[in-house]
């Protein structure tokens, strides 16, 4: 967690406000919040089946996730969609529409809280693998989804994706 003031450099100290801890500078004033960071997440979906990718890197290492990614500063959610199915599986989309909002913690050396933007999304073509970050992409049938996630909020997310999907037929 942060320990010293970005405005001033001193040190800051814990508080418990409005029924969640800030840390506040007693030098400057400067509070820091730590909100929660957007990202998009795309559950991908074809003929009853839905993509996975196996986490190789922390959190989540040997786990399955969704292709997804932190915004930009100044980057509109359909744009980070874009730009992280691009970057991460080299494709591109052809449709998507907006699952929900999830909130979750992305665990590195610190915790950071995320405010995860998802969408149902169908691609042009199949993957190709891209990044490092994972080392296995798999569809999945519905009736067989993997069980061992790299987030809590997949969970959920799966959840959503099985009900909006069971009424899109």
């Amino acid at each position: 967690m942060i320990q010293y003031c970005l405005k001033c450099g001193a040190s800051l100290h814990q508080i418990f406000e409005h029924g969640f801890n800030r840390y506040i500078c007693h030098a400057c004033g400067w509070t820091f919040y730590n909100n929660p960071r957007p990202c998009v997440t795309a559950v991908i979906h074809q003929s009853q089946n839905i993509l996975f990718i196996r986490r190789a890197v922390p959190p989540g290492q040997g786990k399955w996730d969704f292709p997804g990614g932190f915004m930009e500063i100044g980057e509109h959610p359909e744009q980070a969609l874009r730009r992280e199915l691009r970057e991460e599986i080299g494709t591109t989309l052809s449709s998507f529409q907006q699952l929900g909002f999830y909130t979750d913690i992305y665990n590195t050396d610190e915790e950071i809280p995320i405010l995860n933007i998802v969408f149902l999304c169908r691609i042009q073509g199949d993957p190709r693998k891209q990044s490092e970050e994972f080392d296995q992409w798999a569809w999945f049938p519905i009736s067989g989804l993997p069980d061992h996630y790299a987030f809590l909020s997949m969970k959920n997310i799966i959840r959503d994706t099985l009900i909006l999907l069971d009424n899109a037929d």
